[in-house]
């Protein structure tokens, strides 16, 4: 994971929150905004503990199972070259923790219920470490990574001390590293813009003598926590339920069998679009109708369509859900998941996916108010540990900005990169829109897919966005959606289409073809199971010593025997050396 690049920034009028935007474009289209919904109010007296909000209560209860994890940390780091004044700097964290209560609290847990307290805001501020000189002498460059990695993935007890913690780590002569590590529970993407922004208004004001020019909060974390629980879902309720109702899980085809316990353990597989396909879905969009974000979705699902053979699917996607004002400027956890169901049987055209997936996005966007914790209670999934409820499959689109500069006085930070890859779905697609440059960040559980597998996914993702511009009326079966290696495969010489191209004489057995490998590279790893590996002579030789003891225990050629083994390197040899004694195996 990289640090994301966001800058202190003042909002313009290309970046307007959502609750401006849609007051923009009413008054543009000239309507009135209609009446105004209440504001959240202000708990008073803001006394004793509050209740978690429903998105804080699920990340709380993923968390007691596993303590310690670092599936939602996110923290971002920064290095900073010049001049750094490190007193500003942590009055500057002291003023950000004080002005954000969210930094600040702690979560107690009264027989198996969570609370959230707010702590007085004198905290500790900025932790200093200087690994170079408290370290043996050796690397200093790996010292400071080691040192940043440590500040940036040290858990956290939530129970016992704040979700939030500032390190600046010093990595040479006027030269730091600031790392900001906090955890998903008191924060999101969002709330690290607005952090930024606001650290650096107060190390101007400290630095300077003078008054941070903020404008006052009207309302906390804690407030719409409270509110949330109240307000009324009535209408949302009622289109998520019917929306989904029936849902089933997508089940696209693993390479290993699902353990019984989600892990947590990602790995990354990016394709950068070229310039003409990122090209073709600015047309395919000026066609259809359809942003970016709905056209790649568009195409992401008719790929995990072909894998999984479901014509009823669903993907979740992430929103800010900051439509209220009052909540542009707040740190916490706001974001909500949406479940987009394209449901699309027989056979469409890519004009139809593309409109039906615009109608559901749209559908989806404008019942997001309901936490989505909700409404997995409403639709009641069955659970299961092993995978996500109601969606195993997530989409996103982020917009990186070409300024990634972050000053602090005369300092000048840009973004450390920190090494953390973490699937919190089974695969997620992130669509990178980095000035006009398109990357499709696939993120995968690798006890579940190989990388090949990913790639194939991903291969068929563009492979759709290039049917959806050459043939959008052109039913999906009439299309093409292989690679060539994969057309090769199927159509070329020795294919199943072309069988008479086969080279003349016998097909070899597995068995033999394993006697081949062996005496080609011996030495070559042929089978890891369980902590074991056997190489293919290992294999060849175990295989025949099993084949020679079944014949001579009277086995003979096409009789069965039977086998009941575990996934195992035992399993591999127990069935090549049935199929060296001629038999077959129950």
């Amino acid at each position: 994971m990289t640090t994301p690049r966001v800058a202190p920034a003042p909002i313009t009028r290309g970046d307007l929150s959502p609750a401006a935007r849609r007051l923009l474009e009413q008054r543009l289209r000239g309507r009135t905004a209609g009446p105004e919904r209440a504001v959240i109010p202000r708990r008073s007296p803001r006394t004793g503990e509050a209740p978690l909000s429903a998105a804080q209560q699920r990340l709380y209860f993923l968390e007691q199972l596993d303590p310690g994890g670092t599936e939602y940390l996110m923290p971002a780091a920064w290095r900073f070259t010049g001049p750094l004044d490190i007193a500003a700097l942590d009055g500057a964290v002291r003023d950000l923790v004080t002005r954000h209560e969210q930094l600040r609290v702690v979560f107690p847990d009264h027989d198996g219920a969570p609370a959230q307290r707010v702590l007085p805001p004198d905290g500790a501020g900025l932790e200093l470490v200087d690994p170079i000189a408290e370290g043996p002498s050796g690397d200093p460059g790996k010292a400071v990574a080691r040192a940043v990695r440590e500040a940036a993935l040290r858990p956290f007890d939530l129970a016992a001390e704040p979700a939030f913690r500032a390190t600046l780590i010093r990595a040479g002569h006027e030269e730091h590293v600031l790392v900001l590590a906090m955890h998903h529970i008191v924060s999101d993407g969002w709330s690290l813009d607005v952090l930024v922004r606001d650290l650096a208004e107060f190390h101007r004001a400290r630095a300077g003598g003078g008054t941070p020019v903020l404008p006052p909060l009207p309302i906390d974390y804690t407030d719409y926590a409270v509110w949330q629980r109240e307000a009324d879902h009535g209408a949302s309720l009622e289109y998520w339920r019917s929306t989904l109702a029936g849902v089933t899980p997508l089940e696209l085809p693993t390479d290993h069998p699902r353990p019984e316990t989600r892990s947590h353990v990602g790995a990354v597989h990016t394709v950068e679009l070229s310039p003409e396909l990122s090209e073709a879905v600015a047309r395919i969009g000026r066609r259809a109708g359809t942003t970016p974000y709905t056209t790649l979705m568009a195409a992401f699902r008719t790929a995990l369509a072909l894998h999984s053979g479901q014509s009823d699917i669903a993907i979740g996607t992430i929103v800010a859900n900051r439509e209220r004002p009052e909540i542009e400027r707040l740190v916490g956890f706001f974001v909500n998941t949406l479940v987009i169901r394209t449901d699309l049987p027989g056979d469409p055209t890519p004009d139809e996916v593309l409109r039906h997936t615009r109608d559901r996005v749209l559908g989806a966007l404008s019942h997001q108010d309901l936490p989505f914790e909700r409404v997995v209670d409403e639709v009641s999934p069955e659970r299961d540990l092993s995978r996500n409820p109601l969606v195993q499959v997530l989409f996103s689109h982020t917009t990186v900005r070409d300024g990634d500069g972050f000053s602090l006085g005369a300092a000048v930070g840009t973004p450390e990169p920190i090494d953390l890859t973490t699937a919190k779905f089974d695969l997620s697609l992130e669509v990178r829109d980095e000035g006009g440059r398109q990357k499709l960040v696939f993120v995968h559980r690798p006890d579940l897919f190989t990388t090949a597998t990913v790639a194939r996914i991903a291969d068929h993702t563009v492979a759709a966005l290039r049917l959806f511009d050459d043939r959008p009326d052109t039913p999906l079966s009439a299309g093409d959606l292989l690679t060539p290696g994969e057309r090769e495969l199927l159509l070329g010489p020795g294919s199943p289409a072309r069988p008479e191209a086969r080279a003349a004489g016998p097909v070899p057995s597995v068995p033999e073809r394993l006697t081949r490998w062996s005496r080609r590279d011996p030495d070559a790893v042929a089978v890891r199971a369980g902590g074991v590996e056997l190489t293919r002579a290992a294999l060849d030789t175990a295989s025949r010593a099993l084949a020679d003891r079944l014949r001579a225990a009277g086995v003979r050629p096409g009789e069965p025997v039977g086998v009941c083994l575990d996934r195992s390197a035992d399993l591999v040899v127990a069935l090549l050396g049935v199929w060296r004694a001629g038999a077959a195996q129950l």
